[in-house]
């Protein structure tokens, strides 16, 4: 659509619907949308809500209620100028699920800066439910380095797959990923392939078993300068090691 200008703010949603999937994707002129004052608003999936919106700069999604939210995948996936997310650290995934529940949710906010309005400690407790972080955070802060989102509590007890979890994020400080748990991952393809920002990883408490199978472009080109691996990894299941840490 080449809308350049939609004022939802009087808009009353009914307490009956939903599903919003793909509400606003692909809206190539606006630059700004508010559904803060959408009081009876109460997801149940917000599945590429606002996906290649590419003209958006912000979004107020303030207020919004997801605690029945149950799948936040792609939600501003694409959004290559967005730069900000009012009420971002309002989001509450407690009833996120599965392989859609985070999957490519800030994937392609080149711009995206985690400075004002950042992910709750809260938001991140909740994922135990969540089986992927593929492309979660891919490509954030890419034109324009952020501060890296806050994965302070994450709880991912139960993530089978960290595919391109940081692939070509560009951070302006580290990011401790030490509270990330590993011991269901299989797979930790391109998890942080090209990333700028972090340069030292503590994963000796991650806990990989041998249900890993693939360590493939783990780190390449990454700003990298220290890993310590704990001595209890098990790497027995991995079938590639391919370009790892080139």
């Amino acid at each position: 659509a080449k809308i350049s200008t939609l004022n939802v703010t009087n808009w009353t949603m009914p307490s009956s619907a939903t599903d919003y999937f793909r509400l606003f994707r692909n809206i190539d002129d606006l630059t700004s949308i508010d559904v803060s004052t959408w009081n009876s608003f109460k997801p149940s999936s917000c599945w590429e809500m606002f996906m290649n919106s590419e003209a958006l700069t912000t979004i107020n999604i303030s207020g919004i209620d997801t605690s029945a939210t149950t799948i936040f995948r792609s939600m501003f996936h694409g959004c290559t100028a967005l730069t900000e997310i009012e009420g971002l650290d309002e989001l509450d995934s407690t009833a996120a699920t599965g392989v859609n529940g985070v999957y490519r949710m800030f994937n392609g906010c080149d711009n995206l800066s985690f400075a004002n309005y950042n992910l709750s400690n809260d938001f991140g407790t909740n994922l135990s439910n969540c089986t992927s972080m593929d492309s979660m955070f891919q490509d954030v802060g890419k034109t324009t380095p952020t501060v890296p989102p806050n994965i302070a509590n994450f709880d991912t007890s139960a993530v089978t797959s960290f595919v391109n979890m940081f692939h070509e994020a560009k951070f302006t400080t580290t990011l401790d990923l030490s509270i990330l748990d590993m011991s269901a991952a299989t797979t930790l393809y391109r998890f942080m392939r090209n990333q700028d920002g972090i340069t030292s990883i503590d994963a000796s408490s991650w806990g990989f078993t041998n249900a890993l199978t693939t360590f493939q472009d783990f780190c390449q080109n990454a700003e990298i300068t220290d890993i310590e691996f704990g001595s209890g990894s098990d790497f027995s299941g991995v079938t590639t090691f391919q370009n790892c840490f080139l």
